[in-house]
């Protein structure tokens, strides 16, 4: 039995994004644990959608960026775009991953393949207007935003009454799940390496001609595969900037505890300088296992931190290597404009690399008369030593 047609709303939306995939004209030229619960309305392709063009290969234009270290191959970047329109009866909802502010994240499958979906909330039984508009950007801009560093989209589909969208899954869920709840025992190696992967993502978009921005880069926002490479996510907040800085809108600053001071004045200008900051944070987290601000339990507080008295997201820098501080702290100047770039952290990265064990040595600023100690525990315990003094 057919199910119901997706409404008009829902037409224009997705008839948009297919529309997004579209190649530019030429220049001068005109299984996972099933939880029970309602089955999917099975809905037929929204009347007005050419589902030819939703699904023609688009000629995907050169990424004008300088090159950046351990970046994918251009094969591996030049994908092609998805098939945006899904059919709602092929996809198997099950186990709930997480949930957010217009939707919860769900692991299922699609003809057999581990997918996530993410299931917009109902607000009084209808999807709301705001909702619509988070729903088109995010679908375009997965479309559009094709690179390894980021969580790659499968398609969107509707599902009556509701909107979903369907990306790759990420078995070992976030980075913050990882350092924060489960408390993986990650080498240092591997948490020089999330690091880099997570500042490829953000210089990739600011490589972008204009900058996209994402506007909320944090721990929740990182998602791993199985051998913890990470990408990122959540491209609901994601935009072009205009001319020199984005326009905003109320509530759209972000994640407080990774917000830039400028964030906070609802007359701070938005650039992709905000990302830089939220990066400092998320490298420090990454290294230390410890959330900026860790010490605030408020917005306020983090406000009265940040603003009044002026402060660092992490004033206690245990565990974290010279080297790495002094490049964090290059992410956290107060005027934007002073920021350093993506680019140059992955550069910074770079000439690190290689010489990744001098990192461990941060542990001994915390144990006198030790030198290049670190240890972790993980069940019964395990530790991992490099040199010390005799």
């Amino acid at each position: 039995m057919v199910g119901p047609r997706a409404p008009m709303w829902c037409e224009k939306l997705l008839l948009r994004s297919s529309d997004s995939l579209r190649p530019a004209p030429p220049k001068g030229e005109a299984p996972a644990m099933k939880v029970p619960g309602p089955a999917l309305s099975a809905a037929p392709a929204p009347k007005g959608i050419d589902m030819e063009a939703a699904m023609h290969r688009q000629t995907v234009q050169e990424v004008q960026r300088a090159p950046t270290p351990a970046l994918a191959s251009k094969k591996e970047v030049q994908e092609e775009p998805p098939k945006v329109m899904l059919k709602a009866e092929d996809l198997h909802v099950g186990k709930v991953l997480g949930s957010g502010g217009f939707g919860a994240v769900y692991r299922g499958t699609y003809h057999g393949q581990e997918v996530a979906i993410k299931k917009l909330h109902l607000i009084d039984g209808q999807v709301t207007e705001e909702q619509k508009r988070e729903f088109q950007k995010e679908v375009t801009n997965l479309a559009n935003l094709r690179h390894p560093r980021l969580v790659s989209l499968i398609g969107a589909a509707y599902a009556a009454p509701s909107l979903m969208i369907v990306t790759e899954f990420m078995p070992n869920g976030s980075l913050y799940e990882a350092l924060h709840q489960r408390k993986l025992a990650l080498e240092l190696v591997k948490r020089f390496k999330i690091a880099t992967q997570v500042s490829e993502g953000v210089s990739f978009l600011h490589s972008k001609q204009p900058p996209f921005v994402h506007r909320d880069l944090k721990s929740m926002n990182v998602i791993m595969d199985f051998e913890l490479n990470a990408k990122l996510c959540d491209f609901g907040l994601t935009q072009s900037m205009e001319k020199t800085h984005i326009s905003r809108r109320d509530n759209e600053g972000g994640s407080p505890r990774y917000m830039a001071p400028e964030l906070f004045d609802s007359r701070g200008k938005i650039t992709e300088k905000v990302d830089i900051w939220a990066l400092g944070c998320l490298i420090v987290e990454v290294i230390s296992s410890r959330l900026p601000h860790e010490e605030c339990t408020s917005i306020q507080q983090v406000m009265r931190k940040t603003l009044v008295q002026k402060e660092l997201p992490f004033t206690d820098w245990r565990g974290v290597s010279l080297d790495i501080q002094r490049l964090a702290e290059l992410c956290f100047v107060f005027p934007p404009d002073g920021r350093t770039s993506a680019q140059h952290l992955l550069e910074g990265f770079a000439s690190m690399n290689g010489s990744w064990r001098s990192l461990a040595k941060s542990e001994g600023r915390e144990r006198e008369g030790e030198e290049g100690r670190w240890a972790e525990e993980e069940g019964e315990g395990r530790s991992w030593r490099e040199g010390g003094r005799e």
